[in-house]
């Protein structure tokens, strides 16, 4: 990934949901539950992207900003894109990565079988995030990263939720414009079944320490082939 801003430190901007954020848990033996569970805010996928990022540029002066909402979807990252791409940085100086996390929340199936936030909604806010980009930042990269499915568990209480987060997930990647990419979370999940009910929580969703370093792994290997 080539610097193209001016600042001296390398800036990374996270805007995401709760899967970015620590996870308190209570250490006690049932449905498979262990210190895995418990993350420390270090051990999140933006930290430890921080600390790889350091390395693969071998520079020490690489800041992450984290803007992380528990419950939030694409709604919030409309605020937060307008902030990333344009407000934060008047003078233009903008930031060298930004990375985009959400929609599990607003996907999320209700007890009447749709979902928090209409399909229309969403792709309206998906345009709006790609629209700022196009008005305000069209030069440096952006990273999205898909939702991921829900585990087999949870997925008897709701049959269609993957079916769902696929069809949001191919609204993602059908509204990207240049510079912009694409960490396939779904694709991942699903040639990796033995890691589906590892990588998170009972709850089929928050990630666990595995998750968190499979998802920083995933986002450096994207970092890697910007130009």
């Amino acid at each position: 990934m080539t610097k193209i801003n001016k600042r001296e430190e390398l800036l990374i901007l996270y805007g995401t949901d709760s899967l970015a954020n620590p996870r308190i848990w209570n250490i006690h033996q049932e449905d498979g539950q262990n210190e895995q569970l418990a993350v420390d805010f270090m051990d999140t996928y933006p930290m430890l992207v921080e600390k790889k990022v350091k390395k693969l540029f071998n520079r020490d002066d690489v800041t992450s900003n984290i803007y992380a909402n528990r419950g939030s979807g694409y709604g919030m990252l409309v605020v937060r894109s307008a902030d990333f791409f344009h407000f934060y940085f008047p003078k233009g100086n903008f930031a060298d990565l930004t990375i985009f996390q959400a929609g599990i929340s607003e996907c999320w199936l209700k007890d009447d079988g749709n979902p928090r936030v209409s399909t229309e909604v969403f792709e309206e806010n998906v345009k709006k995030i790609i629209d700022h980009k196009k008005r305000h930042n069209p030069d440096s990269p952006s990273i999205f990263i898909s939702i991921m499915p829900t585990t087999k568990k949870y997925q008897e209480r709701q049959p269609k939720q993957n079916k769902l987060i696929s069809e949001w997930n191919n609204i993602i990647k059908d509204n990207l414009i240049e510079n912009c990419y694409y960490v396939d979370i779904e694709d991942f999940f699903y040639k990796n079944e033995n890691l589906q009910e590892t990588m998170v929580h009972p709850d089929g969703h928050h990630l666990n320490l595995d998750g968190h370093e499979i998802y920083a792994n995933l986002i450096i290997e994207t970092i890697k082939r910007i130009p």
